[in-house]
């Protein structure tokens, strides 16, 4: 008898018996029911909204289509995002062994809905999910999993398994195929390997189906298993690198967990005709949200989502016992299963900042600003049109977020915080932060703690010298924008103020000097000790003048994603997160400052007449002359044929 012989028996014996005795052949997936009313109102308790328009768009409204969408869906990039141990990772591992062998659990081998004739193992967990039935009447008794396990069967039962739809067979891979599991080294070692390694105690792959013919079934050093039809499932750590994931092509890809490396997702799409995401989103909102929920739904993507409260195996006694003993601002990641700020305690108001990223944080547009002509100096760059250049991508050096274009003799003002950069974007530690801005006009409903409209923000990882070219720019284009930077205590701070010392309207604050105790003026902003604080102190009366279901009149992401990542460091103060920075939080703070103690220095330094047509070079002054010269020609090019 072959192998494939050996299967067939094997499930021919399981419908023979009408009673599954497999884990994997006994298998059926579970979906998000209609929420009741207490689940709603917990999770606007919790700061968590699971109708936001972009949430509804990708995952849809309960009821909705969890482990069972997945496993039916043919969309090359699935991904599942959900609350922790309700069953993500183990219907990946579920499909990864149907891909390779060919053997479908008896529940995804029939339409939905149908009774199989098949009787489901008797166990606390199918007692919790379908309850206990009366074997002779087939009535429903109870969820009582404590319930002694009759000695005879014909006392009560699970219920028979039921369909749940059939399992697509584009998705079966042929002979020899493989599916690589990504995962780090803790989870390989405490789930991963556990569940699939041939004599594990929790091995959930059936005998039958591993091929001990090679090495034995199974190769521990590579965290390998071999089955039958010649195919394999490996399981690679993230510390492995990127490119271990570029190896070889693989029938599919199962990610597990987030790699901190986004080179990791990008390498597995290339060499997995399938690939999975399968994650609770514990580092907070990262590059994977982007990736997850797109701006724009596709085909081959789809996004399945369930909190614990929507799982069939937890109570809700169970889950508030946990609750207990989480950190109030884990309980979004961890029991919701929604991206979240959600690391150290919470400097501003997590939750409703949370409840706002998820219902106002919108991106009007995204451009980048070129001057018109070449120029020598700041003094020409006056006299030069800013053009904007509206492109499709940030590509966090040159792309500024804008929200409003200037309007015409209005004053505008930009706060900014350098940092040093990096040629390369990767290599850049904190970034170059700027924000722009406008008194709120009274016709806009004037809020003494929100006095601002924010018009464009950006976060660049260039170098600091380039970074000053690129908010000149932007400034022209802004009417000559008043220039609230970040000049002292930092060389990357003194490099930016040198790039753009001749700037004719800079921000002058009087500080008192160290040494001397004397006041004096500066050009620029000293974040020190007590300016930091009253900016902190703002920023704080800004957020809380402003009500979860109120929009806070911050468009800006980034920004909202920085206030709900500040953290309370050492004595209180704020601090930003490991994943996260305070750049855009920072510049955000001094134009509350220089609006709230310097008002007057916001003023309109607009062009009094429209910007020369073309530069009115230094040179040209000092001659005397507006004559426009003929331009130098190229050798040949007055000749009227070159051959």
């Amino acid at each position: 008898m072959n192998a494939l012989d050996a299967i067939a028996e094997e499930i021919g014996q399981h419908v023979e018996d009408k009673q599954a005795t497999s884990l994997f052949y006994s298998f059926e997936p579970w979906n998000v029911e209609e929420r009741p009313q207490w689940i709603k109102r917990q999770a606007e308790k919790d700061g968590v909204d699971l109708y936001a328009p972009k949430f509804l768009k990708h995952v849809g409204d309960d009821p909705h289509e969890f482990q069972t969408g997945y496993l039916l869906s043919e969309a090359f990039f699935r991904s599942i995002v959900a609350g922790t141990s309700i069953g993500k990772s183990y219907v990946a591992l579920m499909e990864a062994v149907i891909m390779i062998t060919a053997q479908i659990p008896i529940s995804l081998r029939y339409p939905k809905g149908e009774d199989t004739g098949v009787k489901r193992l008797i166990s606390p967990e199918n007692i919790r999910r379908f309850g206990r039935f009366d074997s002779r009447t087939g009535e429903f008794i109870d969820h009582d999993d404590t319930a002694e396990v009759p000695e005879s069967w014909q006392e009560w039962d699970c219920g028979n398994i039921v369909g749940a739809g059939e399992y697509p067979k584009k998705k079966i891979g042929g002979h020899g195929e493989k599916v690589w599991i990504g995962t780090k080294h803790r989870a390989l070692l405490q789930y991963w390997w556990p569940r699939i390694g041939p004599g594990e105690p929790k091995c959930i792959i059936p005998e039958i189906l591993i091929d001990h013919n090679r090495d034995g079934g199974f190769s521990k050093q590579d965290y390998t298993v071999y089955l039958a039809r010649g195919g394999a499932i490996s399981a690679i750590t993230y510390d492995s690198g990127y490119s271990k994931f570029e190896a070889e092509r693989v029938h599919a890809m199962i990610f597990d967990e987030e790699p901190d490396d986004q080179r990791c997702v990008q390498a597995g799409q290339q060499r997995g005709q399938f690939f999975s995401l399968v994650m609770t989103p514990y580092n907070g909102i990262t590059y994977t949200r982007d990736i997850v929920y797109p701006d724009r739904k596709s085909p081959e993507k789809a996004t399945f989502h369930a909190s614990q409260y929507d799982s069939p195996y937890q109570s809700r006694k169970l889950i508030e016992t946990r609750r207990m003993n989480m950190n109030p601002w884990d309980i979004s990641a961890r029991v919701w299963g929604i991206y979240s700020e959600a690391t150290g305690s919470p400097y501003f108001d997590r939750p409703k900042i949370n409840a706002w990223l998820h219902k106002y944080a919108l991106i009007s547009s995204l451009a980048q600003f070129m001057p018109q002509y070449p120029y020598e100096n700041i003094e020409e760059l006056m006299s030069i049109p800013v053009h904007r250049i509206d492109v499709d991508k940030d590509d966090q050096q040159t792309t500024w977020r804008i929200y409003e274009e200037p309007k015409p003799g209005m004053a505008y003002a930009v706060g900014v915080d350098p940092a040093e950069g990096a040629a390369e974007p990767g290599a850049a530690g904190d970034v170059c932060a700027a924000v722009f801005a406008r008194r709120r006009l009274p016709e806009e409903e004037y809020q003494e703690d929100r006095p601002l409209v924010i018009a464009a923000t950006i976060r660049s990882t260039v170098e600091t010298y380039e970074f000053a070219r690129i908010c000149g720019y932007a400034m022209r284009h802004y009417n000559n924008a008043l220039l609230c930077a970040e000049t002292k205590r930092a060389a990357c701070n003194a490099t930016f103020a040198a790039a753009l010392r001749d700037w004719p309207f800079w921000y002058r604050m009087v500080t008192v000097q160290d040494s001397t105790r004397k006041p004096r003026e500066i050009k620029g902003f000293d974040t020190n000790a007590a300016t930091r604080g009253s900016i902190f102190d703002l920023i704080t009366a800004w957020v809380n003048s402003c009500g979860e279901n109120e929009h806070p009149d911050i468009p800006d992401e980034m920004l909202l994603r920085e206030l709900a990542a500040c953290v309370k460091g050492k004595k209180g103060r704020p601090d930003h997160t490991r994943n996260q920075t305070l750049d855009t939080t920072l510049a955000f703070g001094i134009l509350l400052y220089v609006f709230k103690n310097a008002e007057n220095q916001v003023q309109y330094f607009g062009d009094e007449e429209p910007q020369s047509k073309e530069p009115f070079s230094k040179l040209r002054k000092l001659a005397g002359t507006n004559e426009k010269k003929e331009r130098p020609r190229f050798l040949a090019e007055a000749i009227p044929c070159g051959r």
